[in-house]
């Protein structure tokens, strides 16, 4: 009875490590007899099948990763020259206003295109944990009032009035400034797009 105690107390013990996610658990059966050989069998089953799902998963998440990196690289080379070509045209004398127009469009839209891709690999790099930051000190609300001077027409059009609510001029802290930047950015990006029309947009910064 007291070996079949400690036996039993080990088929717990490994049922609770892979609870807590070691998935390295292996029983050998040959040291169980009857209903705990049994229990033995599965436990083992059980930490095998989530060891190979885990594997699975992490070997997808790597081929994703590889997968944007590379179309991301793909995109980068011809949208570089549009880019290029872009800025040759603004040089020309366009025939018409309305040239003008389309070549301003397909400026912003490529322009558009370059930020997605650079996120595309940023993101990438994220997951893969490959990624370096430059820390610095910055001041944040520097960063807050830059954004709300590039997002003064998006804000305008759906007449989003920003009210800033800081009793400090300056408030530092330390962070890579273009990441930073971004986070701030997709806020306000997110503003312009789902904001109430006609709306109040309330900016509180404080430490």
């Amino acid at each position: 009875m007291h070996q079949w105690l400690v036996r039993y107390i080990e088929i717990k013990n490994a049922i609770n490590e892979i609870y807590m996610g070691n998935t390295e658990v292996h029983l050998d059966e040959k040291r169980y007899k009857g209903s705990l050989n049994s229990m033995a069998i599965q436990v083992n089953d059980i930490a095998g099948g989530l060891s190979n799902a885990i594997q699975e998963k992490l070997k997808s998440e790597r081929l994703k990763t590889e997968l944007i990196t590379n179309v991301s690289h793909d995109i980068k080379t011809p949208l570089t020259s549009i880019i290029n070509y872009v800025d040759l045209l603004k040089k020309e004398k366009m025939p018409n206003e309305q040239a003008e127009e389309y070549l301003n469009i397909l400026d912003n839209k490529s322009q558009r295109l370059k930020r997605l891709t650079e996120d595309l690999i940023e993101a990438s790099k994220i997951q893969t944990g490959n990624v370096s930051l430059k820390k610095e000190k910055i001041n944040v609300i520097e960063l807050i009032r830059q954004a709300v001077g590039e997002f003064e027409d998006k804000f305008s059009k759906k007449g989003l009035n920003t009210i800033i609510d800081c009793k400090q001029n300056e408030i530092f802290i330390f962070a890579d400034s273009r990441y930073m930047y971004r986070i701030i950015e997709n806020l306000f990006s997110n503003i312009s797009k789902y904001a109430l029309e006609n709306s109040r947009v309330y900016i509180d910064i404080d430490i």
